[in-house]
């Protein structure tokens, strides 16, 4: 298993987290929609990718978490980042 800052990995980042996300919450959200993709796609701005870290087993994503110092946001309330 390896562990990487989401920020690390490349303009698949934003996908990846998202798509892991919402592998673990999608039931939360299935009041917006029942497709998982169009969830993640429709999350994917809102990740601060330098407070995520990204598990991978073979550079596939095994899970995510999130590190902040309680002052930098992990989540990006608006949609320029």
């Amino acid at each position: 298993m390896e562990i990487k800052r989401a920020s690390e990995l490349g303009e698949k980042a934003r996908e990846m987290v998202s798509q892991a996300f919402v592998d673990g919450f999608g039931h939360d959200l299935r009041f917006f929609s029942k497709d998982k993709k169009k969830l993640a796609k429709a999350l994917e701005h809102m990740f601060n990718l330098d407070v995520f870290y990204v598990a991978l087993i073979d550079g596939e994503v095994a899970g995510i978490t999130v590190l902040s110092d309680g002052h930098t946001q992990s989540i990006n309330h608006d949609k320029k980042n």
